[in-house]
Protein backbone atom coordinates (compact mmCIF):
# COMPACT_ATOMS: atom_id res chain seq x y z
CA UNK A 1 0.00 0.00 0.00
CA UNK A 2 1.16 3.53 -0.63
CA UNK A 3 2.29 5.26 2.52
CA UNK A 4 -0.01 7.77 4.19
CA UNK A 5 1.31 7.81 7.75
CA UNK A 6 4.73 7.23 9.32
CA UNK A 7 3.85 3.54 9.69
CA UNK A 8 1.70 3.25 6.56
CA UNK A 9 -1.72 2.27 7.97
CA UNK A 10 -3.76 -1.07 6.71
CA UNK A 11 -11.07 -9.53 2.01
CA UNK A 12 -12.26 -7.52 -0.61
CA UNK A 13 -14.48 -9.12 -3.21
CA UNK A 14 -13.74 -8.62 -6.92
CA UNK A 15 -15.37 -5.47 -8.20
CA UNK A 16 -18.45 -5.98 -10.34
CA UNK A 17 -18.52 -4.81 -13.91
CA UNK A 18 -20.79 -1.91 -13.00
CA UNK A 19 -17.93 -0.39 -10.97
CA UNK A 20 -15.51 -0.44 -13.93
CA UNK A 21 -16.64 2.94 -15.13
CA UNK A 22 -15.52 4.88 -18.12
CA UNK A 23 -13.41 7.95 -17.33
CA UNK A 24 -16.26 10.32 -18.16
CA UNK A 25 -18.49 8.62 -15.56
CA UNK A 26 -15.96 8.45 -12.73
CA UNK A 27 -16.55 10.23 -9.44
CA UNK A 28 -14.89 13.64 -9.48
CA UNK A 29 -13.04 14.92 -6.43
CA UNK A 30 -13.45 18.67 -6.98
CA UNK A 31 -16.92 19.94 -7.77
CA UNK A 32 -18.74 23.21 -8.08
CA UNK A 33 -21.02 23.99 -5.12
CA UNK A 34 -24.43 22.38 -5.58
CA UNK A 35 -27.82 23.48 -4.37
CA UNK A 36 -29.02 21.50 -1.34
CA UNK A 37 -30.82 18.35 -2.40
CA UNK A 38 -34.06 17.16 -0.95
CA UNK A 39 -33.68 14.60 1.80
CA UNK A 40 -34.16 11.05 0.45
CA UNK A 41 -37.36 9.36 1.47
CA UNK A 42 -35.43 6.22 2.42
CA UNK A 43 -32.08 6.14 4.16
CA UNK A 44 -29.50 4.25 2.14
CA UNK A 45 -28.02 1.44 4.21
CA UNK A 46 -24.25 0.84 4.19
CA UNK A 47 -22.93 -2.26 2.46
CA UNK A 48 -21.22 -3.49 5.63
CA UNK A 49 -20.73 -2.48 9.24
CA UNK A 50 -17.30 -2.76 10.83
CA UNK A 51 -16.83 -2.87 14.64
CA UNK A 52 -13.84 -0.55 14.96
CA UNK A 53 -12.04 0.08 18.24
CA UNK A 54 -11.13 3.58 17.03
CA UNK A 55 -14.29 4.64 15.19
CA UNK A 56 -17.11 2.62 16.77
CA UNK A 57 -19.56 0.80 14.50
CA UNK A 58 -18.69 2.27 11.12
CA UNK A 59 -20.39 1.74 7.75
CA UNK A 60 -18.78 1.05 4.38
CA UNK A 61 -20.36 1.87 1.01
CA UNK A 62 -18.03 -0.50 -0.84
CA UNK A 63 -16.77 -3.88 0.36
CA UNK A 64 -13.10 -3.01 -0.06
CA UNK A 65 -13.39 -0.10 2.40
CA UNK A 66 -13.36 -2.74 5.14
CA UNK A 67 -9.75 -3.51 4.19
CA UNK A 68 -8.78 0.05 5.06
CA UNK A 69 -10.67 -0.08 8.36
CA UNK A 70 -8.59 -3.11 9.38
CA UNK A 71 -5.42 -1.15 8.61
CA UNK A 72 -6.48 2.01 10.40
CA UNK A 73 -7.47 0.04 13.49
CA UNK A 74 -4.09 -1.71 13.58
CA UNK A 75 -1.94 1.37 12.88
CA UNK A 76 -0.57 2.76 16.17
CA UNK A 77 -0.11 6.19 14.59
CA UNK A 78 -3.90 6.49 14.14
CA UNK A 79 -5.70 7.78 17.23
CA UNK A 80 -9.22 7.80 15.75
CA UNK A 81 -11.06 8.17 12.45
CA UNK A 82 -14.56 8.87 11.18
CA UNK A 83 -16.69 8.72 8.05
CA UNK A 84 -18.94 11.47 9.47
CA UNK A 85 -17.16 14.21 7.54
CA UNK A 86 -18.24 17.66 6.40
CA UNK A 87 -17.97 19.32 3.01
CA UNK A 88 -14.96 21.57 2.54
CA UNK A 89 -15.26 24.67 0.33
CA UNK A 90 -12.12 25.94 -1.41
CA UNK A 91 -11.20 28.71 -3.81
CA UNK A 92 -9.49 27.16 -6.86
CA UNK A 93 -8.77 28.64 -10.30
CA UNK A 94 -10.83 31.69 -9.42
CA UNK A 95 -13.95 29.69 -8.58
CA UNK A 96 -15.50 28.01 -5.56
CA UNK A 97 -14.98 24.25 -5.40
CA UNK A 98 -16.14 21.69 -2.87
CA UNK A 99 -14.74 18.42 -1.59
CA UNK A 100 -16.01 16.01 1.04
CA UNK A 101 -13.42 13.50 2.28
CA UNK A 102 -14.59 9.93 2.78
CA UNK A 103 -12.62 9.59 6.03
CA UNK A 104 -10.90 12.03 8.37
CA UNK A 105 -8.10 10.45 10.39
CA UNK A 106 -6.77 11.88 13.64
CA UNK A 107 -3.09 10.97 13.91
CA UNK A 108 -0.64 11.75 16.68
CA UNK A 109 1.00 14.40 14.54
CA UNK A 110 -2.05 15.92 12.84
CA UNK A 111 -5.12 15.31 10.71
CA UNK A 112 -5.44 13.41 7.44
CA UNK A 113 -8.27 13.63 4.89
CA UNK A 114 -8.79 10.51 2.79
CA UNK A 115 -10.68 9.97 -0.45
CA UNK A 116 -11.35 6.35 -1.41
CA UNK A 117 -11.47 5.73 -5.15
CA UNK A 118 -11.37 2.84 -7.54
CA UNK A 119 -8.14 2.73 -9.55
CA UNK A 120 -10.08 3.79 -12.67
CA UNK A 121 -11.41 6.83 -10.82
CA UNK A 122 -8.02 7.83 -9.42
CA UNK A 123 -6.43 7.79 -12.89
CA UNK A 124 -9.18 9.90 -14.42
CA UNK A 125 -7.42 13.07 -15.74
CA UNK A 126 -9.78 15.39 -13.86
CA UNK A 127 -9.06 13.57 -10.63
CA UNK A 128 -5.29 13.46 -11.20
CA UNK A 129 -5.40 17.25 -11.39
CA UNK A 130 -7.85 17.41 -8.48
CA UNK A 131 -5.59 15.33 -6.24
CA UNK A 132 -2.67 17.69 -6.77
CA UNK A 133 -4.87 20.72 -6.10
CA UNK A 134 -6.45 19.21 -2.99
CA UNK A 135 -3.07 18.37 -1.47
CA UNK A 136 -2.16 22.05 -1.64
CA UNK A 137 -5.55 23.29 -0.45
CA UNK A 138 -5.66 20.96 2.54
CA UNK A 139 -2.06 21.81 3.41
CA UNK A 140 -3.11 25.46 3.68
CA UNK A 141 -5.57 24.31 6.37
CA UNK A 142 -2.96 22.33 8.24
CA UNK A 143 -4.11 18.91 7.02
CA UNK A 144 -2.69 16.22 4.77
CA UNK A 145 -4.69 14.78 1.89
CA UNK A 146 -4.34 11.29 0.43
CA UNK A 147 -6.19 9.15 -2.10
CA UNK A 148 -6.45 5.42 -1.35
CA UNK A 149 -7.53 3.01 -4.10
CA UNK A 150 -8.70 -0.58 -4.13
CA UNK A 151 -5.40 -1.48 -5.82
CA UNK A 152 -3.43 0.06 -2.92
CA UNK A 153 -5.16 -2.20 -0.44
CA UNK A 154 -4.77 -5.37 -2.48
CA UNK A 155 -1.04 -4.74 -2.57
CA UNK A 156 -0.71 -4.09 1.17
CA UNK A 157 1.72 -6.36 2.98
CA UNK A 158 0.24 -5.20 6.29
CA UNK A 159 -3.30 -6.42 5.73
CA UNK A 160 -2.79 -9.99 7.00
CA UNK A 161 -1.16 -8.60 10.13
CA UNK A 162 -4.07 -6.22 10.67
CA UNK A 163 -6.61 -9.03 10.33
CA UNK A 164 -4.63 -11.24 12.72
CA UNK A 165 -4.61 -8.47 15.33
CA UNK A 166 -8.32 -7.87 14.80
CA UNK A 167 -8.99 -11.53 15.70
CA UNK A 168 -6.94 -11.18 18.90
CA UNK A 169 -8.20 -7.86 20.20
CA UNK A 170 -10.95 -9.34 22.40
CA UNK A 171 -9.23 -12.49 23.67
CA UNK A 172 -9.25 -12.81 27.48
CA UNK A 173 -5.96 -11.76 29.07
CA UNK A 174 -4.98 -12.58 32.66
CA UNK A 175 -5.44 -9.56 34.90
CA UNK A 176 -1.75 -9.74 35.80
CA UNK A 177 -0.53 -9.71 32.18
CA UNK A 178 0.08 -5.95 31.99
CA UNK A 179 2.12 -6.03 35.19
CA UNK A 180 4.07 -9.06 33.96
CA UNK A 181 4.93 -7.05 30.85
CA UNK A 182 5.96 -4.06 32.97
CA UNK A 183 8.21 -6.30 35.06
CA UNK A 184 9.78 -7.71 31.89
CA UNK A 185 10.44 -4.18 30.60
CA UNK A 186 12.09 -3.29 33.91
CA UNK A 187 14.50 -6.22 33.57
CA UNK A 188 15.91 -5.02 30.26
CA UNK A 189 15.23 -4.09 26.63
CA UNK A 190 12.63 -6.04 24.65
CA UNK A 191 13.51 -5.35 21.01
CA UNK A 192 11.23 -7.95 19.35
CA UNK A 193 7.94 -9.74 19.92
CA UNK A 194 9.99 -12.92 20.38
CA UNK A 195 11.77 -11.32 23.34
CA UNK A 196 8.42 -10.39 24.91
CA UNK A 197 7.14 -13.90 24.26
CA UNK A 198 10.08 -15.44 26.10
CA UNK A 199 9.80 -12.93 28.96
CA UNK A 200 6.17 -13.93 29.43
CA UNK A 201 6.94 -17.66 29.58
CA UNK A 202 7.53 -18.77 25.98
CA UNK A 203 4.34 -20.85 25.80
CA UNK A 204 1.66 -20.92 23.13
CA UNK A 205 -0.64 -19.09 25.56
CA UNK A 206 2.06 -16.45 26.04
CA UNK A 207 2.27 -15.87 22.26
CA UNK A 208 -1.50 -15.42 22.06
CA UNK A 209 -1.20 -12.93 24.92
CA UNK A 210 1.54 -11.06 23.02
CA UNK A 211 -0.77 -10.71 20.00
CA UNK A 212 -3.55 -9.54 22.29
CA UNK A 213 -1.27 -6.89 23.81
CA UNK A 214 -0.31 -5.66 20.34
CA UNK A 215 -3.95 -5.64 19.21
CA UNK A 216 -4.98 -3.54 22.21
CA UNK A 217 -2.18 -1.03 21.81
CA UNK A 218 -0.02 -1.97 24.80
CA UNK A 219 2.77 -2.93 22.40
CA UNK A 220 3.41 -1.02 19.17
CA UNK A 221 5.12 -3.21 16.59
CA UNK A 222 6.48 -2.75 13.08
CA UNK A 223 3.80 -4.38 10.93
CA UNK A 224 5.77 -4.20 7.70
CA UNK A 225 6.73 -7.89 7.93
CA UNK A 226 4.57 -10.89 8.95
CA UNK A 227 3.96 -11.02 12.70
CA UNK A 228 6.48 -13.34 14.32
CA UNK A 229 9.31 -13.59 16.81
CA UNK A 230 11.50 -11.25 14.75
CA UNK A 231 8.89 -8.47 14.51
CA UNK A 232 10.52 -5.28 15.81
CA UNK A 233 8.95 -3.44 18.73
CA UNK A 234 8.60 0.32 18.28
CA UNK A 235 7.59 1.01 21.85
CA UNK A 236 5.76 -0.46 24.82
CA UNK A 237 3.09 1.97 25.97
CA UNK A 238 3.51 3.11 29.56
CA UNK A 239 6.17 0.43 30.20
CA UNK A 240 3.43 -2.15 29.83
CA UNK A 241 0.76 -0.57 31.99
CA UNK A 242 -1.65 1.44 29.87
CA UNK A 243 -3.54 4.18 31.66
Amino acid sequence: MRKFSPLAPFGATPELGIFKLQATRCRKLLRSPQKPKKAPTKERKPVLLFPSMKAGLIGARRYWYIELFYLLDADPVVVSYTTETTQMVFESDGAARTHRPDIVVEERSGRLALSLLLEAEATNPDNVHGIAVLKELYAERGMRFQVITDADLKGSSRLNNAKTLFRHRDIPLPSTMNFALAAAVARGPLPTLGAVHQALGGTNEAWIAVLGLVARGFIEADLGIPLGSSTRIIRIVGDGVRS
